[in-house]
Formats: structure tokens, C-alpha cells, sequence
């Protein structure tokens, strides 16, 4: 016989998005052919998830806020994923980062390549080049080149780790909120529960 359930569950998107980071840095490392692919992915993955742990934490910080959160973060002074770090810093009174930072330069780094895939533009170049025949010579220049390398990845994606989990912290810290993780980015997506419903 069929039993009624109520199942309440969660799930965190930040999670997903930092282990398909992960498993792209870890392709990347193993692939026999080129790796850039695989660190163009980790790389936007890793800036999505940073977009999605501060969701996170203003879901559970500032629901009456976040409830309207494209009315909230669509104009100064807290506009976009920066206005929403701000909101964060002054609802916990932790200290907003120094933008100058090298850390905080990486996440801009990050940013800097998430806004380029997400308003993607054809672009056209045109240059002079010495070479010794035309094919030598054809190269397509994109500015996907400039963001994504295996240095930037290397060097961004720890940083920006680093960071998430400073955050964590001192949020919980300040605000004792059960809700957040207190090893965030270990792969802990989600949970459930489920209560029978008597008939």
C-alpha cells in the first residue's frame, strides 16, 4: 500500500556549479588533446558559483531583501554580484574586500570572462603580420585567449576558493546562521527529508 509523504528538501546550486569547476580543472590535468576547453569551463563555472554562494547567502541572511532580489541589485549602490557582496559585508559588519588585493583582481579576472560569454559579441580584429605564408600567418584572435589559459586558472580559481570560504566564515560568525555550511565547496549539494502524512 502507497504512503503519503511531505519531503522537504535543499539544494545548493554554488555546490554543483564549484564541482563542475572542479572536474573540468581535474579533465584539464589529464586530457591527452588540448585543455583549453576544459579550463574555459572551469573558469565560467567558477564564477558562477561565486554568483550562486552569494544568492545563497542572502537567501538565508536577507529573505526579505533577496524575495526581490532583481528589484534590489539592479541599481546603485548594490548593483550586480559586487552590490550583493556589499550587502553581504554591511548586513554582517565584516569588512568589504581591497579591490586592489590580488585576490580580489582574480575574481575581477573571473567577472571579466563570465561577462564576456554571457553579452557573447562577434569579434573582428585586423593586424599586419610577418610571416612566411599566409597559413602561418591566419590566426584567430578572440579575447577568450587573453582571460582563458591554464596560468589564469590556476592562479584564479584557488584565490577565488580562498575567498568563498573566508566569507563562510565570517558570516557564520556574525550571524550564527545554521543554514551555511561550515566547509562550503566540499561537494555537499543538498539535503532532504521526508514525514509521513497519516491518511
Amino acid at each position: 500500500m502507497m504512503k503519503k509523504y511531505q519531503v522537504e528538501s535543499v539544494s545548493n546550486t554554488y555546490e554543483y556549479l564549484w564541482s563542475a569547476c572542479e572536474k573540468n580543472m581535474d579533465d584539464a590535468r589529464k586530457t591527452d588533446g588540448s585543455p583549453w576547453y576544459y579550463y574555459f569551463s572551469a573558469m565560467t563555472m567558477a564564477y558562477f558559483c561565486y554568483e550562486a554562494f552569494l544568492n545563497h547567502l542572502l537567501h538565508y541572511i536577507a529573505p526579505d531583501i533577496f524575495i526581490n532580489e532583481k528589484e534590489h541589485f539592479s541599481k546603485a549602490p548594490y548593483q550586480g554580484t559586487e552590490g550583493k557582496l556589499k550587502k553581504v559585508c554591511e548586513l554582517t559588519g565584516i569588512d568589504f574586500p581591497n579591490k586592489g588585493d590580488t585576490q580580489y583582481q582574480q575574481i575581477r579576472l573571473l567577472k571579466e570572462l563570465r561577462d564576456f560569454v554571457a553579452h557573447g559579441k562577434t569579434e573582428q580584429y585586423s593586424s599586419i603580420i610577418e610571416a612566411k605564408s599566409g597559413h602561418e600567418a591566419t590566426e584567430v584572435q578572440s579575447k577568450l585567449y587573453e582571460l582563458v589559459s591554464k596560468k589564469n586558472a590556476e592562479r584564479a580559481i584557488p584565490l577565488l576558493r580562498e575567498f568563498i570560504i573566508s566569507i563562510n566564515s565570517q558570516v557564520r560568525a556574525k550571524t550564527y546562521c545554521e543554514h551555511l555550511s561550515i566547509h562550503p565547496l566540499q561537494g555537499f549539494s543538498g539535503h532532504a527529508n521526508a514525514s509521513e502524512i497519516e491518511s
